[in-house]
């Protein structure tokens, strides 16, 4: 018989998973810190590689990556290398030659009809595709001359094919069938092939709207808006009946870019004040006229020390940092066991830690940077900061961001529940635009392609 309680399993166990969760947040604050500014207090002229926390990536991935972690153009637009091409500066075998290097052997596999995967890819090379909102292209689509003309950049012998093979299949295939008994008729009633059915179903609505009545005396200007505007419904059934039609976007997730949509209100801008005042003192190397409050205890307890006593802070958003501060105090809480206390408040997946942590940081990296330079490289500055800064400093900061996000919705939302629910309401309430994730931005690109590449409505229905 042991003198253990029937708990102390169960502790223990406990006490692994948290040790294994602060270790894991350790390894990922670390890695994010490789994407940090590299400089620290400048002392003299150096050449900082901006993307040397990109390093072990292939040329192109690094560029990408640092544009989106960092909110960059990485490379000239399309539109800006398009106008080169029409200046003679990128020719058209250049093109040709480097779709056909990274296309390979897939380079002539069919896409549709004649058309080669090649094919594809050069048209969307050479011309410009529009793009936008769903909402900015239902504009477009209605207001402007997207439905009546066809792009000029379509050959006339293409033009003439488009129309007249939406001709041939209206009269010939949709029109004798597009009585209301037949529009009404069931798929598996065996009426009709349920082809022919679906794109009477599709397309009866517009003849009536052009005057079935008079379909055998239309103009070509008018089969040309017929053709263009049945392209668009080929195009979005299409996109709608497919597994493109809602592909997921993977966002992670921070507060303050869903708030700043929703109410115009940056919380970053709060947090980022208080930061900026605390870092410079605390990155001091002797010039200032007097010493930040217990710096030698470290950026935690030193910002706990100073923080500690302003309930009455003319800041609103700070009236609560005194009180958390004294909790935090008060359970011995580390800044890694801080850290992981925030993740949870917050609501943040496990496994969306490393890319929320790294945009964390970002927020403002250029001190975030800096600390971090004067602790793996102290030997450079005469005032050094203690190791373990960089998750002191990230301690502090999702603090600060808690309070802020929580002010903010309160007072601009009347959201007085937790981060949690805020967090569920904001994915909610909010739809981020990501380019080519609606059926309106995938059919709209369809929509395009198919008038440069002559696929005709019949062709992709």
């Amino acid at each position: 018989m042991t003198g253990e309680s029937p708990d102390s399993g169960a502790v223990a166990v406990e006490e692994d998973d948290n040790r294994l969760i602060l270790e894991e947040i350790s390894r990922l604050i670390e890695a994010a810190g490789e994407l940090l500014p590299p400089q620290g207090p400048i002392s003299a002229f150096a050449f900082l590689n901006t993307l040397q926390g990109m390093e072990h990536l292939p040329f192109d991935e690094g560029m990408r990556r640092g544009g989106e972690l960092y909110n960059c153009q990485p490379y000239l637009n399309e539109d800006q290398y398009r106008q080169r091409l029409s200046q003679g500066r990128i020719t058209d075998s250049d093109l040709q030659a480097v779709v056909s290097e990274l296309l390979a052997d897939r380079a002539l596999t069919p896409v549709s009809h004649e058309t080669t995967r090649a094919d594809l890819w050069l048209a969307m090379l050479r011309h410009t595709l529009r793009t936008g909102p769903a909402e900015e292209l239902r504009w477009y689509v209605a207001e402007t001359q997207a439905l009546k003309q066809v792009r000029p950049e379509m050959s006339p012998a293409l033009r003439e094919n488009f129309i007249d093979s939406t001709r041939r299949w209206v009269l010939d295939e949709i029109a004798p069938h597009s009585s209301p008994d037949w529009r009404s008729a069931s798929i598996e009633s065996g009426q009709t092939e349920g082809k022919v059915l679906r794109s009477v179903r599709l397309l009866s609505d517009l003849i009536e709207r052009f005057d079935s009545n008079s379909i055998s005396s239309w103009d070509e200007e008018t089969w040309e808006q017929f053709s263009l505007q049945a392209l668009w419904r080929v195009c979005r059934d299409g996109i709608h009946r497919s597994s493109l039609a809602h592909s997921p976007s993977i966002r992670i997730h921070r507060y303050r870019d869903d708030l700043l949509a929703r109410t115009g209100v940056d919380s970053d801008r709060l947090v980022n004040d208080v930061l900026i005042r605390f870092c410079a003192p605390f990155t001091d190397q002797g010039f200032a006229d007097w010493a930040l409050p217990c710096r030698e205890s470290g950026f935690f307890n030193s910002f706990l020390h100073l923080y500690r006593d302003t309930s009455r802070s003319p800041e609103k958003w700070l009236r609560g940092l005194s009180s958390e501060l004294r909790r935090i105090t008060d359970r011995h809480l580390s800044p890694l066991e801080s850290i992981a206390e925030s993740l949870n408040l917050l609501a943040i997946p496990r496994e969306e830690w490393s890319e929320f942590l790294i945009k964390t940081l970002l927020a403002l990296r250029g001190w975030a940077g800096m600390l971090r330079q004067m602790e793996v490289r102290g030997d450079r500055v005469p005032f050094p900061v203690p190791a373990g800064t960089m998750v002191e400093y990230l301690a502090v900061r999702l603090i600060l961001d808690r309070l802020a996000i929580q002010y903010v919705a309160a007072r601009y939302l009347k959201h007085r529940g937790d981060l949690a629910e805020l967090r569920q309401t904001l994915k909610t309430d909010i739809e981020p635009h990501e380019p080519g994730t609606t059926v309106e931005e995938r059919a709209f690109d369809l929509f395009q392609l198919a008038q440069l590449l002559g696929w005709t409505p019949r062709m992709l229905f």
